[in-house]
């Protein structure tokens, strides 16, 4: 199974994952030669086999798919791990491509095993995560409003083109989603 989230950033996508990697008993940093931080990670969770890759790394509060520059880089790991027989979870602003996601879904065939879920954090709550995100940061600059309503935007049709491509669709508060997740891992175990 491959599972995506969609949202702007400040809807909570790296919090999703952090939340999901506190239920991993065990989670694994890949790492490739010539980097400072992990590709990514292999997680063991509780009641899903196989393995959950999750590419990119999560030092820093915001993390994920976007500390992978490349967004066919991107799109390859997600296959590779798919390919190995690895569940794959990933989130990012770069990694919602509306060329590359779409083709992908279509290549896997159907029944697809690609899930979107899109955050429904308003875009109020956005705004106010990131603002305080900067100035965590020492950045007291006030954020563009105009950038993050475009970026909302952009994932909600994105959302939209993976469901068309036939991907499987779902909504969820970044409070919902982990648990959801979880939910879809563990069936996706039950239906394999």
């Amino acid at each position: 199974m491959i599972i995506q989230l969609a949202g702007t950033s400040g809807s909570g996508k790296s919090y999703v994952m952090r939340k999901v990697f506190e239920e991993a008993g065990i989670r694994t940093p890949l790492w490739e030669e010539g980097r400072k931080q992990p590709i990514g990670y292999l997680m063991r969770l509780r009641d899903v086999k196989p393995p959950v890759f999750v590419p990119g790394h999560y030092e820093a509060p915001t993390g994920g798919c976007d500390t992978i520059k490349d967004v066919e880089r991107i799109y390859e790991l997600v296959e590779q791990h798919h390919r190995a027989g690895e569940h794959v979870l990933f989130e990012g602003l770069y990694a919602m491509n509306h060329t590359r996601g779409p083709a992908l879904v279509r290549a896997l065939g159907k029944p697809s095993p690609f899930t979107i879920i899109r955050l429904t954090t308003e875009l109020v709550d956005c705004a106010r995560r990131i603002n305080e995100r900067r100035r965590e940061a020492g950045n007291d600059k006030a954020l563009a409003p105009k950038h993050t309503s475009a970026n909302h935007t952009r994932a909600v049709n994105y959302a939209s083109k993976m469901q068309l491509a036939g991907a499987a669709f779902a909504k969820a508060s970044s409070d919902d989603a982990p648990a959801l997740i979880l939910s879809l891992l563990r069936s996706a175990e039950a239906t394999s």
